[in-house]
């Protein structure tokens, strides 16, 4: 319930691969991909935000990293004023404007979905991110 009632926010952890083979593994997920920080490829790691429209999943998107096995820092801010913001290793490498908040309202908070690390949320799990996830930290500011 903390995460639907964030407006907004702000999250980051470590992660260290165990596979060189990335691509479709989770490794947060909400309700399918509403909220969602994945591997696109094996080369790039992404974050999507559900807008609440139906239609519109604004999507943060890496540039090319050669992953080896070391840990790795992801930061991920979203806010009405400054969008959505992705940052590896301190590094800002994509941002979107089409957030507009609150958090509560794009995730349907009415819906009873967990935040799961590790491994897509709906249905019989899936896309298993094979390698470390540590200190999980959420904020309540961007």
């Amino acid at each position: 319930d903390v995460l639907h009632n964030l407006g907004d926010g702000s999250f980051s952890l470590w992660f260290k691969p165990g596979n060189v083979s990335l691509s479709s593994q989770k490794i947060l997920s909400m309700h399918s991909n509403e909220f969602e920080l994945f591997f696109p490829t094996d080369n790039t790691i992404a974050f999507s935000l559900y807008t609440g429209d139906n239609i519109n999943f604004p999507t943060v998107v890496s540039n090319e990293i050669n992953f080896i096995d070391r840990w790795y820092h992801v930061g991920v801010t979203w806010g009405s004023d400054a969008g959505i913001n992705l940052y590896i290793d301190g590094v800002k490498q994509d941002d979107s404007d089409e957030f507009s908040g609150p958090l509560s309202e794009n995730l349907a908070a009415t819906l009873d979905y967990n935040l799961i690390m590790g491994s897509m949320s709906t249905g019989s799990m899936g896309n298993n991110f094979d390698g470390y996830i540590d200190n999980f930290l959420l904020w309540d500011i961007s």
